[in-house]
């Protein structure tokens, strides 16, 4: 199988791409890891490390979001070790992380209450939208005449996503890091107890 190695996006753990690796493994050979490091080039490193050890001479690299633009890095300084660069969702280059978010994702187990707090502001384009969205849905929502039978129970739904896109975009990520330490928790007093 060909090596393709998928690089996570700002949150750094790959593990929220399970799912996407799942998908990848049935057609790649995947290699994919959790960012570590403090620059641009530090994580470009990491995606050469991650080839060296598993000794893989070129690779397709496809970066998510902000690992687009650690797979572009990649690409730009080891091109004759990159088979194809596929980049998704990433930002454009005049994109960067705000000094405090930076800061946050050091120490997200710190800072990530207030990383949650700032999310309304962060995402009031999404959320803008989605209001404006359910807003002009109300009358359907509300409709008793001719063929409310079918707009009701549609526009009900369709606002229920409009209305739940911008929470999931927050809070799965949260949810899945909690459940996720809870794991490694619980791992760890198994193994403390079994020690014992």
């Amino acid at each position: 199988m060909e090596p393709l190695v998928l690089v996570p996006g700002v949150q750094g753990r790959w593990e929220y791409m399970r799912r996407t690796v799942d998908a990848l493994s049935v057609h790649f050979r995947v290699v994919t890891f959790s960012l570590r490091g403090n620059s641009i080039d530090e994580y470009a490193d990491q995606v050469a490390r991650a080839l060296d050890e598993r000794k893989i001479d070129r690779a397709i690299v496809c970066g998510v979001s902000f690992g687009g633009r650690v797979a572009l890095r990649f690409a730009a300084t080891a091109s004759a070790r990159t088979s194809a660069l596929v980049l998704v969702s990433t930002p454009g280059p005049a994109w960067h992380l705000r000094p405090r978010h930076v800061t946050y994702t050091r120490w997200p187990r710190v800072f990530g209450p207030l990383f949650l707090a700032e999310a309304p502001w962060r995402l009031r384009a999404e959320l803008l939208s989605a209001l404006i969205g359910s807003i002009s849905l109300l009358p359907f929502v509300l409709s008793s005449g001719t063929g409310a039978e079918i707009e009701k129970p549609l526009a009900i739904v369709v606002v229920g996503g409009l209305v739940m896109s911008p929470i999931k975009i927050v809070m799965l990520p949260m949810v899945y890091e909690w459940v996720e330490s809870v794991a490694a928790r619980r791992a760890a007093r198994r193994v403390d107890a079994a020690a014992a």
